[in-house]
């Protein structure tokens, strides 16, 4: 009798052992199942948001490049107007002032279809130099028309170019390194 408790025992211990087992191995291989696709899910959402990402960095490097593709000229064209010496195949005043004109059109309207893509501090730089440039041109054509009926009293020439070497230029500078800095094209 003993022996047939001790054997029923045994092969109980035997039965939950297995039971055990089996139950410890289907709930790890449950477990590892989820954890996989947990980590699946997550690569997933990491390439997502990479890509979604990438695409913002893509838009914003395309923004800033059009942006100063137009600021470029724009600030060209306004020191090519106020400068004294001019070359006999150049444009005349007028037609640079409508050069200029053009250019500051051009580079405001597409300094407003960037703007969401622009550092709000890059856009208030550039948005400062345009309102520079404007009002420097501005000053020099009111001096030009000025001096044509012989009522200047002020070097407006001297002035324009100051402002355009001294306040535009290096604003123009500045707003050059931060849109490089902000594609990573920086010297080292």
């Amino acid at each position: 009798m003993w022996e047939h408790i001790v054997t029923t025992l045994g092969l109980s211990a035997l039965l939950v052992s297995a039971v055990a087992w089996l139950a410890r191995s289907i709930i790890t291989h449950v477990l590892s199942k989820d954890i996989e696709r947990f980590k699946l899910q997550i690569q997933k959402e990491a390439l997502e948001h990479q890509i979604r990402f990438r695409r913002v960095d893509e838009k914003v490097a395309e923004a800033l490049s059009q942006v100063y593709g137009r600021l470029y000229p724009f600030v060209r064209a306004a020191k090519s107007y106020v400068l004294e010496l001019e070359s006999s195949n150049e444009p005349s005043k007028e037609e640079k002032l409508e050069i200029t004109a053009k250019a500051q059109r051009e580079f405001k309207q597409c300094l407003l279809d960037n703007r969401l893509y622009m550092p709000n501090s890059l856009y208030e730089r550039a948005a400062d130099l345009a309102r520079k440039l404007a009002q420097i041109t501005s000053d020099f054509r009111r001096g030009l028309r000025q001096e044509g009926r012989a009522v200047t009293t002020e070097d407006f020439w001297a002035t324009a170019v100051e402002g355009v070497e001294q306040e535009a230029e290096p604003l123009f500078s500045d707003i050059v390194a931060a849109i490089q800095k902000r594609l990573g094209v920086v010297d080292e």
